[in-house]
């Protein structure tokens, strides 16, 4: 499973779902590092007391949420007697939306009907621009995981985790990046802005941000929020903005 892809595909999905509770997409993320880190297994478990930790939920908040991710075919989940834990499957979108294409062509590319081998092979291909964009691709995932690694560092909650993690996934699809010090940087804006104004607070103003197509985050949209202060303004080259 492609990490990023997945985390792409589930935005485009949630478009068109808007109805997914905040819990429920919270909680998502939450299983799809869990299942990262057990290496992308089919099934696996996870303690309801670790999702608590990791999404800052209550353990009936996790009920509800699993229930709407399950009934929207996003996960499947069983419990199991005594003190076990339950088991946790995640459903992939990217091979679903690729599986729709192909019944909605009626073949993949790999099979174009009627088309001669040999039409292809009398134009040359410039391997070196599919090497650029494999090359830009992988330096893109290995600063992610940079990202990551940085992130799980800190001691933020589960919910602060994901909003962290949602504003580095939206930075490294407008090709931003940030150097280690910057990153440094901006997780201690995000710890300061929380106790400051609230992790709701936070999150809402992301949120904004990414909804926008904005650069960086404006502090004083988080709700009660003042203008930025100083300390705001030396991840990034924008005023107001990380």
């Amino acid at each position: 499973m492609d990490y990023m892809r997945e985390i792409n595909a589930f935005y485009d999905w949630l478009a068109i779902n808007p109805q997914i509770t905040d819990s429920a997409r919270n909680l998502w993320h939450a299983l799809m590092h869990t299942a990262n880190r057990a290496g992308w297994i089919t099934e696996f478990t996870v303690a309801i007391s670790t999702l608590e930790a990791k999404t800052g939920m209550s353990r009936a908040a996790l009920y509800r949420a699993r229930n709407v991710l399950q009934q929207a075919k996003r996960i499947s989940f069983a419990k199991r007697g005594g003190n076990l834990c339950a088991t946790y499957t995640i459903f992939p979108l990217v091979s679903q939306y690729e599986t729709q294409n192909e019944t909605h062509t009626g073949h993949t590319a790999q099979h174009e009907p009627d088309t001669p081998r040999e039409h292809y092979s009398s134009y040359p291909t410039d391997t070196r621009k599919t090497k650029t964009k494999t090359n830009t691709k992988e330096a893109a995932t290995t600063r992610f995981e940079a990202y990551r690694a940085a992130v799980e560092a800190r001691a933020f909650s589960g919910a602060m985790h994901a909003c962290v993690m949602d504003w580095l996934m939206y930075k490294t699809e407008r090709r931003d990046k940030y150097t280690d010090t910057g990153l440094s940087k901006l997780l201690g804006i995000f710890e300061r802005k929380a106790a400051e104004y609230g992790e709701d607070a936070v999150i809402y103003a992301v949120d904004q941000a990414i909804t926008n197509c904005w650069k960086g985050i404006v502090w004083d949209k988080a709700p009660g929020g003042a203008r930025p202060s100083a300390d705001a303004n030396y991840v990034s080259c924008d005023d107001e903005e990380v």
